[in-house]
């Protein structure tokens, strides 16, 4: 499945297995870039998902240390 169908479908974040290290959040970086490209996700649904997940971090007060 991909990361577009899955983002598409409601999905927020991956959580990236540890043994692909850096090469797989290229991988999904790179999938996100091209699905974008080729309006496979809009930048509405990429928007809602980054709110969606900061959202959940401030309340969780985990952005405190950005405010200095």
């Amino acid at each position: 499945m991909s990361c577009s169908t899955m983002i598409n479908a409601g999905i927020d974040m991956f959580m990236l297995p540890g043994y692909r290290g850096i090469r797989g959040v290229q991988e999904y970086i790179e999938e996100v870039k091209i699905s974008i490209k080729n309006n496979t996700i809009s930048i509405a649904r990429l928007d809602d998902m980054v709110t969606r997940i900061l959202a959940v971090k401030m309340s969780m007060g985990l952005t405190q240390q950005l405010k200095g």
